[in-house]
């Protein structure tokens, strides 16, 4: 999933999210231009920070906190998310 795409001062970035094979976390930058290869001494120049498949769940949660903390209408809006990501979901109620 594309995070980024385009201009970061005078460097031309890219941000992607992934899960990868195994399951793990994984988002990535790539960098690149003029200015990454006057410092790096080269165009381009890739990092990234890959979050393990067994704590994948408590960056959900990080995110959902992120998003949502104090939000009186946290599961209205979760519902918008997912409409708007196409994203399946099951809603129900109990009274």
């Amino acid at each position: 999933m594309k995070l980024f795409d385009g201009k970061a001062g005078r460097v031309d970035s890219v941000s992607v999210a992934s899960i990868e094979a195994n399951g793990s976390l994984m988002v990535l930058t790539a960098d690149g231009g003029a200015s990454v290869e006057s410092f790096w001494g080269d165009d381009d120049y890739e990092y990234w920070v890959t979050v393990a498949p067994k704590d994948k769940d408590s960056v959900i949660l990080a995110l959902m906190a992120k998003c949502y903390e104090g939000d009186a209408e946290v599961v209205a809006h979760f519902k918008e998310l997912l409409k708007s990501k196409g994203i399946p979901f099951q809603f129900d109620s109990w009274i």
